[in-house]
């Protein structure tokens, strides 16, 4: 399963007065707390990650030109994956000439690598938009891939052999921005599939609301109330049927848990006669 290394920006700017000339975050393949004062950055940050992954990726408010508008000459964007034993980056580049455009890479290694290891910088610059390419590609060959814009399909499908599949990605943003209340919750769900729903959505969802022990029905009636989740021009079945699926998902999921509780009860029982 692909472990998230860690996460590299260079030459970033936003808001009025920030700037990132070369910033490194490590996660070591672990559950990691990043504590950052309101109005640092986070969801900048957050949306610049999304790039390497969902590259395009844009909030309702703000475009690819918006989150990029500060920045002048190149910025580069990159995320480090262990998966098995090889170290997959995944990068994204962009400047802005006459329009602002951008290209997205990939580099496999067969060894574990640190994501401050890639040359990304010239002396005190960074790689500009063509010197970048050009350098991976002669030190690395055929492990390196470059994907322009036109090309995200071929890109999707390469992070999709990887493991790093776009339809979990699309999911966690819309969800973020949900949280943030960006986004309504009924142009996040309807389009996640159960298999996401059950192990990435229902947990976030019981433990901020702290549901347990109320029924499917009255938790999925307490997540719409208090969100404030649906939007007023929503109409009533799209919303009816939201909820009855997400209630009917719930159902299926309680008896689960409770026949996995009674087959655990039993496997003891067995255990303790013997």
């Amino acid at each position: 399963m692909p472990e998230l290394k860690g996460f590299r920006v260079l030459n970033l700017a936003y808001g009025e007065t920030f700037v990132i000339p070369d910033l490194t975050l490590d996660f070591f393949g672990r559950n990691t707390l990043i504590l950052m004062p309101n109005g640092t950055g986070k969801t900048y940050l957050l949306s610049c990650f999304f790039q390497t992954v969902l590259p395009g990726a844009h909030t309702p408010s703000r475009s690819v030109e918006d989150l990029f508008s500060r920045c002048t000459g190149t910025s580069h964007i990159l995320t480090a994956f262990s998966i098995e034993k090889e170290t997959v980056f995944l990068g994204f580049c962009t400047r802005k000439k006459t329009d602002r455009t951008y290209f997205n890479w990939t580099l496999r290694l067969d060894e574990p690598c640190d994501i401050d290891a890639l040359p990304m910088r010239r002396g005190e610059s960074v790689l500009d938009y063509d010197e970048l390419p050009l350098l991976l590609k002669s030190l690395h060959k055929d492990r390196f891939t470059l994907f322009r814009q036109e090309a995200r399909p071929a890109y999707e499908q390469q992070l999709e052999r990887y493991g790093l599949g776009t339809e979990e990605w699309r999911l966690m943003r819309a969800f973020n921005l949900f949280l943030e209340g960006a986004l309504p919750v009924q142009e996040v769900l309807p389009g996640a599939s159960d298999r996401l729903l059950d192990p990435m959505v229902f947990p976030l969802v019981e433990k901020r609301l702290k549901m347990d022990g109320l029924d499917p029905r009255e938790r999925v009636d307490a997540f719409f109330s208090s969100q404030n989740a649906i939007k007023p021009s929503a109409t009533a079945g799209s919303v009816l049927a939201l909820k009855e699926r997400l209630q009917s998902r719930l159902s299926t999921l309680d008896d689960f848990r409770e026949a996995k509780e009674e087959l655990n009860n039993a496997v003891y029982s067995l255990r303790t006669i013997q």
